[in-house]
């Protein structure tokens, strides 16, 4: 924040770097003008020497925090040049995600075209339809938008995979949901966005949303999820850090002022394990942060981690709430 003008501190300080030069430069005229020689050259390096020298004990004595002995007119300015340079930075970092996503999506339609034996040309009109329709698509309610989910998990069954006899199961967990595979396909990303941001304004009050600062993902959670419901929010992300591979203090990706109010993002909740190591951690680097709720698309009630969370007085909003025998029916439908 610019600080307030003081215009008689500025005048006294500059006023006391014009009567230094001053100084410096009269006696030499007055040599010129008694017709003795003048050393221009060795001038001119003086006043470069102490305008040099003042800046750098303006420089430091703003960072070290004398503000009183630098004038307020200086310490605008530098404000404003740090401000423009986060600004770039941020713009940069956007640029680059969406870069990715970009490439990442172009080579996937590379692949596709080369299996199908197609050309680009021939599919690009229906792709393009498809797109509109996935954006534009109207979700009314809640059980409109649960009953779009569950039709997008289920219409393929790559997406639900049996791990019963794998190493990779729990001992409660027969299904394995894959929402972050799901994400890389466009059309439906842009569906399951749609559906957690309608999810979210429907759960929230208007009031309640504007005061929200920031989308915040869990360490290790959903990325695409939170970056893209984020931007349809018009929200900050920010993503959080595992405690064990936190480097130099930085608990988390983005930025948080104190007292934010955030709400916590999440695909499949089971456990919970690392949403409410998150929410540990960012109550403990953000003072006074203010975690409105956590949303999840899918909660898997057999892992208990709602009532984990919940014993951190959080409320937890979960658009589909599933039993492992609930899976297994609609899957045998």
């Amino acid at each position: 924040m610019n600080e307030r003008k003081n215009p008689f501190k500025d005048t006294l300080l500059y006023g006391a770097i014009i009567a230094t030069i001053v100084w410096i430069v009269f006696p030499a005229i007055n040599r010129g003008i008694q017709g003795q020689p003048v050393d221009i050259p060795s001038i001119i390096r003086d006043i470069v020497i102490i305008v040099t020298g003042v800046v750098g004990i303006f420089e430091l004595f703003r960072v070290s925090g004398l503000t009183v002995f630098v004038p307020t007119s200086y310490i605008n300015a530098k404000e404003k040049g740090n401000r423009k340079q986060i600004e770039l930075t941020i713009e940069e970092y956007f640029e680059n995600e969406e870069r990715l996503l970009s490439n990442y999506q172009n080579e996937k339609d590379k692949q596709l075209l080369a299996r199908l034996g197609l050309k680009k040309e021939e599919v690009k009109a229906v792709v393009n339809f498809k797109r509109e329709q996935a954006k534009n698509r109207n979700i009314p309610d809640i059980e409109t938008a649960k009953t779009k989910l569950e039709g997008l998990i289920f219409a393929s069954p790559e997406y639900i995979v049996d791990v019963a006899n794998s190493t990779l199961a729990n001992n409660e967990e027969r299904y394995y949901i894959k929402l972050q595979d799901m994400m890389h396909e466009e059309s439906l990303r842009r569906s399951i966005i749609s559906i957690m941001t309608k999810f979210i304004k429907q759960i929230l009050d208007k009031k309640t949303l504007d005061e929200i600062e920031a989308c915040v993902i869990p360490h290790s959670s959903n990325y695409l999820l939170g970056f893209e419901t984020s931007k349809e929010l018009c929200k900050k992300f920010v993503k959080m850090i595992d405690r064990n591979k936190v480097i130099s203090n930085q608990a988390y990706e983005g930025s948080l002022a104190e007292n934010s109010k955030v709400i916590i993002i999440h695909d499949t909740l089971f456990r919970g394990k690392q949403v409410y190591e998150s929410i540990d951690h960012l109550r403990e680097v953000v003072d006074g942060v203010d975690i409105v709720g956590v949303f999840c698309l899918v909660y898997r009630n057999a892992g208990g981690g709602k009532k984990e969370i919940e014993l951190r007085d959080i409320s937890v909003y979960p658009l589909i709430e599933w039993s492992e025998y609930d899976i297994e029916m609609k899957l045998n439908k």
